[in-house]
């Protein structure tokens, strides 16, 4: 959920689809605070068709190259800009934390919340970076000759797929999205987060 200002009120938007904010066209969504039960936000979310055009749009960038065809090199220096962005509003998104999980403020979880996963993204950028383009795939000897006699080589890269959806749970919202998109963008996948 995004709320913005504009005209002089806020919109709460249910989702970013093809490069736009979108209201979602849903049923409404009621966030709770789980610690108190209070109401945090109510907007209507993405209906099955706005679902269904996020997942085209996913797909049409994929099959683009705009972002796959990109250097490994290229993709890692976004990818630590947006870090650095997620960084940089590190107040707001806390105090959305603890609004939406119910997590205290100043409490050792909070850590969990928001400071290690932006250290996650980062490492696991920092490792992709140091995977070959690529590399032998060691085969026992008695499979590195075919029933034909001839020799097998066994390469393994590493390939963008397609499309990725990453479903990040309510309690750690901001850590299991990093878990599962980060490594899928860096990898030069296109992404869908829930």
């Amino acid at each position: 959920m995004t709320e913005r200002e504009e005209e002089g009120k806020k919109v709460q938007y249910a989702g970013y689809i093809d490069g736009q904010f979108l209201i979602g066209d849903g049923e409404t969504l009621i966030v709770e605070n789980p610690s108190d039960g209070t109401e945090v936000a109510r907007l209507a979310g993405l209906s099955l068709a706005q679902v269904e055009s996020a997942i085209l749009a996913a797909r049409r960038t994929f099959n683009s190259g705009v972002w796959c065809h990109q250097p490994v090199k290229h993709r890692a220096q976004v990818m630590r800009r947006l870090i650095d962005e997620m960084a940089a509003r590190a107040g707001a998104t806390r105090q959305t934390l603890v609004s939406e999980t119910g997590c205290p403020p100043h409490s050792g979880s909070m850590m969990a919340q928001l400071e290690i996963p932006l250290r996650m993204a980062r490492e696991c950028i920092d490792l992709f970076e140091t995977l070959p383009e690529l590399e032998d795939n060691v085969l026992p000897a008695a499979e590195r000759v075919n029933r034909l006699g001839r020799t097998v080589q066994s390469l393994r890269c590493y390939r963008p797929l397609g499309v990725v959806v990453g479903i990040a749970a309510y309690n750690f919202p901001l850590h299991t999205a990093v878990w599962k998109v980060i490594p899928a963008l860096i990898a030069g996948n296109s992404a869908i987060v829930a």
